[in-house]
This record gives C-alpha cells, structure tokens and sequence, in this order.
C-alpha cells in the first residue's frame, strides 16, 4: 500500500495497543509488487513498471472496499520495544506530520472500541440490492448513491425503505428521485444528533422539486475509481441528437467516468504499470458493462469533449413503442451505415464519427425532405477522379437561407429566460440532421 499524497491522510488513530485506524480524506491508492524479484542490476530497468495498481488487498477486502475506505491495521506485538513507537517513528520518517497522529494509549484518554457489525456482509448486502430492485429504477439508483458513496450503511438503508416506497404511492417517481438526490447532499453536513430518519423528514417537508428548461435534460452519472463505483445526479445537462431522438427514454442513459480515488484523472510513477490496470478496470467494464439496480448498462459512445475527460456513454436496452427494441448496437447502427467502408476497420476514426451524434446542442427547428438538398463538395483545381482522400474545401460546410436562420434563431431564443436580449445574434449554425431514412 502507498499514499502518493500526505495531504489526503486527515489522522491516524490508535485503537487499542496494537490497532492503528488510517482516516483518510479518500481511499488509499493500493499497490502489490513482487518483493524478491528478479533484478538485472540497472536501476532503470529493475525500477520500472514492476509496480501493479490493485482494487483491493485479497479477496475478502473486495468485498467491502467499495463501502468501506477505511483502514484498520492489527500490528504484532514484540518483545524488544513498543511496536506503537516504532511505528510513529516510521510514520515521522514518511514526513507525516505529528498533528494528525493520534495517540490514545497515553493516560486519561480512554481506548477507541470497535467491534463488527457486519453491514457489508454478503448476506446483508444481498438483501438489500433485492429490495432496492423492487422500487422504480430512478428510485433504487439514490438508494444505490446512498450505499455506494458511504452515506449509508445497509441497517440505515432499511429503515429508509418504508417512508419511501410510501412516498412513492403518494408523488410521482421524479419527484421521490430528486427529494433523494438531495437527502444524499444534507446527509454529509447534517447535525451529529440527527438520525437519518429525522433528516429525511425534514427535507421532505419543505422540498420543492426543480423545472427544467428546454434542451436540457436530467442525466445520471457514475463514477469507476479503482476500488469503488460513485453515483451522482440526475443533474441538469445539455442534451445532444441521441437523446432527443428517444425523449421520454432518457433514465437508459448514462454517463460513466473513470477517475482515480480522489475523482481526478489516472496518475501514476514510472514504477507502476498502468497500462495493465486499465486494461483490467477500465476495459473489463467498457466490454462487459455492469448493473445498477437490477438493470444492465451497455457501452454506446462517447463525445469528442467527453473523452478529454475519461468519459463516456451507457445505455440499458429497452422497448420503444416506435423504433422496437433499442439496445447500444441499434443506436450506432441508425447514426449511421458505414458497413464496407474503410472507416469500418479504423476504430479510432469510426468512433470519432459517432461521437459526432453525442455532442451537445440545442433543439431547434424541424424541416422536411423536401426543403434540402444534397450537393457535391468544392474540390481543388488539382482534383483527379479516382482520388481516394482529396482536399475538400466545403467538408462539413454548407448554407442555409435567411428565412431558416431566422427561424433557427427565433426557436433558439425562445427556450432562453431573457429570450435572447442579451444574446448575440451568431453569423454560422452548426446542424446536425438525422439520417435520410429518419427525416420526412
């Protein structure tokens, strides 16, 4: 195990004579590398890459990293000397500061106790993931936020069931979804008196759920760090072609990032072997998916912007009363068909193509088939048919008339609070069009 930052360490506690409790202010970045290895004798090579970056300790520990970032260590005791002292004097050495290590076997300071309560047992966790798959989706994602960013505990969670499934029958599901996203943000910063229960009385009594403007819709996002999934949302995103294309359907969709425990992006020192770890966290989950509240989530896409910043898209099949069944695979196929092409066999490209339908933009106006036109792009003067990749002035371009800007604008505007009176009026609109089989 290794702490490449000091700063997120808040105390190291002394439990009893031979407990130490890491509190840390986010999970420990975990390590395993083989002690007698082999070694050529050139520092350059033998300290490289010999490193592995690892979710958990064995795999007990798996079971509850995600639920439990907190360590507690049990350290043999020796004859020679106290083995507490040795440790303090080690922990000097890592240049930790003395303000955060906290000694309780000095007189007058009563012992910390801790005993297992067993919250994050299999048992009890299979318990509860079968109640939560009981409720509406959007429903049993909060209660899946609660217990997965440490809000909660499983008993806690139980008791939170009954008030509301019957706050369910009472309200609409977007309206318990949104009451709960927002239990989950006073539960950090509620009074240390207060139970649970009592908070959660007490945002429901004066909860007023949010509108939304047009454009935007409520998205979901999760979060893979190497030792946990983080649940945030639904919040208030720009909405792109994909998603206005399956309106009503938009909980199917989610985004998923990949950080590292203290949410920022993958980091690691030359003696640690990336490469392998994000093959085995970040590509077993893009292949084979994962499940949230009983329902599959798939990889789609992603958006050029989005993958700056490890991020992509999820989706979980479902029915559609117009287009079937929708799953990952028919809503790449419908952007667009590039089966025989050359772009099919360039995945960095094809994906970049897709991305395309992913950006977010505005809705505006509808037009039909038959008020566009297809036209050839401007090819340069050395153009010579048979060219298989020519430089074409207008790739990407094209013109529309001052009627259609007007109305692109007027549409723009209105969905704005100030109705556009503060806005600048653009001299180019970027249009994305659906598909000639989708248009009418």
């Amino acid at each position: 195990m290794s702490v490449h930052d000091y700063s997120r360490l808040e105390s190291i506690t002394q439990l009893s004579l031979s407990d130490v409790c890491f509190d840390t202010l986010a999970p420990p970045d975990l390590e395993s590398f083989e002690y007698h290895r082999s070694q050529t004798g050139d520092k350059s090579k033998d300290e490289q890459k010999y490193k592995h970056r690892i979710g958990a300790l064995d795999d007990v520990h798996r079971a509850v990293a995600p639920f439990a970032p907190h360590l507690r260590i049990l350290l043999h005791k020796r004859s020679d000397n106290d083995v507490l002292d040795s440790f303090v004097e080690m922990c000097k050495a890592s240049d930790i500061s003395d303000s955060i290590i906290i000694r309780c076997d000095i007189p007058g300071m009563p012992p910390i106790e801790a005993s297992g309560r067993h919250f994050f047992s299999q048992n009890n966790l299979f318990h509860v993931q079968r109640e939560i798959r009981t409720f509406p989706w959007i429903v049993g994602f909060q209660f899946e936020a609660l217990l997965h960013n440490g809000t909660l505990h499983t008993e806690d969670l139980r008791a939170l069931f009954h008030p509301v499934r019957k706050l369910c029958t009472e309200r609409d599901e977007s309206y318990v979804d949104d009451l709960l996203r927002k239990y989950g943000e006073v539960l950090r910063d509620r009074p240390p008196w207060e139970s649970p229960i009592a908070c959660f009385e007490r945002i429901k009594a004066k909860y007023i759920q949010p509108k939304l403007a047009i454009s935007i819709f409520r998205c979901r996002h999760v979060t893979f760090t190497p030792t946990r999934i983080l649940f945030e949302g639904p919040y208030a995103t720009q909405s792109n072609r994909i998603i206005r294309q399956f309106s009503g359907y938009e909980d199917y969709f989610l985004r998923v990032d990949f950080r590292d425990e203290d949410r920022l992006q993958y980091r690691w020192s030359r003696e640690v072997d990336g490469a392998s770890f994000v093959r085995e966290r970040v590509g077993t989950t893009l292949k084979d998916g994962f499940k949230i509240a009983g329902e599959h989530f798939e990889f789609l896409a992603y958006s050029s912007s989005a993958l700056r910043e490890h991020a992509v898209w999820f989706v979980s099949p479902f029915q559609h009363p117009k287009y079937g069944f929708v799953d990952s695979t028919y809503i790449r196929d419908q952007i667009g068909d590039f089966r025989g092409k050359k772009l099919i066999k360039q995945p960095s490209k094809y994906a970049a193509r897709l991305a395309q339908a992913f950006t977010a933009t505005e809705a505006s106006v509808s037009i039909k088939r038959n008020e566009w036109e297809q036209v050839e792009d401007i090819k340069p003067a050395s153009y010579k048919e048979g060219d298989t990749s020519p430089n074409l002035f207008t790739d990407g371009l094209g013109s529309i008339s001052k009627t259609l800007g007007d109305k692109i604008w007027a549409e723009l505007c209105a969905g704005r609070q100030d109705h556009g009176q503060t806005s600048i009026r653009p001299s180019a609109v970027s249009l994305l069009i659906y598909t000639l089989s989708q248009c009418s």
